[in-house]
């Protein structure tokens, strides 16, 4: 009878630590990109200028967006006027995404090589991590304020019909 319980707890301690191998870090088999730790997906949106969920704050509060009311625009029934400012609105601040999205890439990038170099320091993180926020503090105050400008230039009726074509309301 000591023999059956010793083989089954053998077995079990052993059974323990093969499972145990077994477990992953959910970090196992991410897809990262260019040097960074950012996903091939968020280079691709960050090169684009897209907003990347960072403008709720005015979408979801009656701001809408330059890039979405453009693609609503015979519906929104908005004017030759209208158009072109937004359009003009939507350019630069797509421009403006862009640039600062291909400087979070290479601040990204500089952040994974400090630990990759195997030297990183308090300070060095500290000074990287602090830069990369305000960049993307700018990055979303810039799709921020486009959404601003955007409703500047829309009629109470039109922002109105934006909410209930995009589902706010």
């Amino acid at each position: 009878m000591k023999i059956s319980m010793l083989s089954l707890a053998l077995t079990f301690l052993l059974a323990q630590g093969v499972s145990a191998q077994h477990q992953h870090s959910p970090y196992v088999g991410i897809e990262v990109a260019e040097g960074t730790t950012l996903t091939p997906e968020q280079i691709q949106q960050l090169r684009n200028g897209d907003g990347m969920r960072q403008a709720l704050p005015a979408e979801l509060n009656q701001h809408p967006g330059p890039k979405h009311v453009l693609e609503l625009a015979d519906e929104l029934d908005l004017d030759e006027e209208q158009r072109r400012l937004i359009t003009q609105l939507f350019d630069t601040m797509r421009a403006e995404a862009i640039r600062i999205g291909e400087e979070i890439i290479v601040a990204e990038r500089h952040l994974a090589g400090v630990f990759q170099s195997g030297d990183a320091t308090p300070d060095q993180v500290e000074t990287t991590t602090q830069h990369l926020a305000a960049m993307r503090g700018r990055l979303q105050a810039t799709h921020l304020v486009a959404h601003i400008a955007t409703k500047a230039l829309l009629t109470e009726d039109q922002v109105n019909s934006y909410d209930r074509l995009r589902g706010y309301r």
